[in-house]
């Protein structure tokens, strides 16, 4: 998941830990972790897969982000290398939410 167009938005992971949106710090949510990780399924990437979602989905409460980022962690951020540098793009994101909300309703 690294292919992106320059104009795409895209949330970018940079070692040591540190994730932008857009060219903009990410926010920090979750509080699991002081720091952003990625490339294992700890705390910190806990913490990252709830800011991209709830960056993706703002208008969310807490608790659905919490549920999709919970299988975004394992799907996506805990696949991440840990030693360079990454990208996700906006639309990446957005297609992994619907297959996953796609999922959700077919579990139901």
């Amino acid at each position: 998941m690294t292919n992106t167009k320059p104009t795409e938005r895209t949330f970018v992971g940079t070692p040591p830990y540190t994730v932008t949106f857009d060219g903009r710090p990410l926010e920090h949510r979750g509080g699991h972790s002081r720091d952003f990780c990625w490339g294992y399924g700890g705390s910190g990437p806990a913490d990252l897969a709830f800011s991209i979602i709830a960056a993706m989905i703002p208008e969310a409460v807490d608790d659905v982000v919490r549920e999709i980022a919970y299988q975004f962690k394992w799907e996506i951020v805990a696949k991440l290398p840990q030693d360079k540098a990454w990208i996700l793009t906006h639309h990446q994101v957005r297609n992994w939410i619907a297959l996953w909300h796609k999922e959700a309703e077919h579990a139901e």
